[in-house]
């Protein structure tokens, strides 16, 4: 990391309302070797047990995904780092930094599984059902999920694991956490959730031409969506973070 936390999070809470940095290649490779394990554990409880698809970077799941019920193994809180993986996340560099510089990590928890939530996003490069919409992480808590302590506010962090560099990733509205926009809220898979209709606006999108390791830290107002493109699986991981 070249920039300290209270930096970003002055950032953050500036005019553009977000900032970037990235995290060293032993932090990467160990979150990489966490989410890996948890993916696999994830498609052999699912009952696929093709060991030479499985040994297989993360990053071509894609070229077996017809081979598994997609949609139904990989919900978000199937996506969440099991308790002891979070332990892993915890002592990496990147964390025991943040640690020391802000004293607290108090990670959300909003899908209730009883402990902080890290989790991880599998982008197939078609089709495009996996690439996430333009939205605002803050109407999904205006819509009833999860709690905010009292006096504290949220700060939202995305990180790129596997990606092809300038092809895929994050995409944003500079500036756009200052302003509300118009969004109805539905419920899709059993919750309430934002539907916002992009095409209303003649936005300025800037892309985050990510390669593995950097991380985006951003307002929780901010417009943000995935990002089409690239021929390989893109997999992120994110968390909110709560601070006062």
């Amino acid at each position: 990391m070249k920039e300290h936390f209270e930096t970003h999070f002055k950032l953050v809470e500036g005019e553009g309302g977000f900032s970037t940095d990235s995290v060293s290649q032993s932090d990467l490779e160990l979150f990489r070797e966490v989410v890996t394990r948890h993916y696999q554990k994830v498609l052999l409880n699912s009952g696929f047990n093709d060991e030479a698809n499985l040994n297989q970077p993360i990053d071509t799941y894609h070229q077996f995904s017809q081979k598994v019920d997609h949609s139904n193994i990989w919900g978000k809180k199937d996506r969440i780092l099991a308790e002891e993986d979070l332990e892993i996340f915890l002592s990496s560099e990147f964390f025991k930094s943040m640690k020391e510089q802000i004293g607290e990590i108090n990670i959300s928890g909003e899908e209730g599984v009883g402990y902080p939530e890290i989790y991880y996003r599998l982008v197939r490069p078609k089709p495009y059902v996996d690439v996430g919409p333009l939205h605002a992480d803050r109407w999904f808590w205006d819509l009833g999920h999860g709690f905010t302590p009292e006096g504290y506010k949220r700060i939202k962090f995305w990180f790129s694991l596997w990606n092809e560099p300038g092809l895929s990733g994050f995409r944003f509205v500079k500036g756009s956490h200052t302003k509300e926009y118009d969004y109805e809220g539905e419920k899709r898979d059993g919750q309430m959730k934002p539907c916002f209709e992009e095409e209303k606006y003649n936005f300025e999108i800037s892309p985050f031409l990510s390669k593995p390791g950097d991380f985006i830290i951003f307002n929780d107002s901010l417009l943000h969506g995935g990002l089409i493109g690239g021929e390989k699986t893109r997999v992120s991981f994110e968390f909110t973070l709560f601070i006062k």
